[in-house]
């Protein structure tokens, strides 16, 4: 007896290995590229706070009667911009660096977090005042993704 329309053993296999091996390649174009969509993310989320907070002082320094760029110790990390009762630094807390705005200089505890860099990354403030402009750079890393953004912006008053 002779079966023409069916497949043999040998056929089955070679058939069965060949879809396996096209499976695998498309799991794993599918794993490397949302291994790419998380890093993407992650540096997005990143560049989209430090814009943020870098945007929010430009806007104070815009419109400030009172300008001064001044460094301070601990909990303090560099530089700090202080325009009018407002005040924009790192302050260092707990192995994290975290870029803060404080609404009110004189209540320290009422911190608003920009930007939280953990344990194992760095980040820096570098601030230079040269009369109404005041040059703003926010740079480090945060999760191995560097980041660097500034900007130069003048007093209207």
């Amino acid at each position: 007896m002779s079966n023409k329309g069916a497949f043999t053993l040998v056929e089955m296999i070679v058939t069965l290995a060949i879809a396996s091996l096209i499976v695998m390649g498309i799991a794993a174009a599918i794993n490397i590229g949302n291994s790419y969509y998380g890093k993407l993310s992650h540096e997005t989320g990143i560049y989209n706070d430090v814009s943020y907070g870098l945007k929010m002082m430009q806007n104070r320094v815009h419109s400030a009667k009172f300008l001064s760029v001044n460094t301070a110790g601990s909990p303090w990390s560099g530089q700090r911009l202080e325009v009018g009762n407002e005040l924009f630094g790192i302050y260092v807390s707990g192995g994290n660096q975290d870029l803060v705005r404080l609404p009110d200089k004189a209540n320290p505890n009422n911190r608003e977090i920009i930007l939280s860099v953990p344990a194992g990354g760095s980040l820096t403030l570098s601030l230079t005042q040269n009369g109404k402009a005041v040059s703003i750079r926010v740079y480090g890393s945060k999760y191995h993704i560097p980041f660097d953004v500034s900007s130069t912006v003048t007093r209207r008053i």
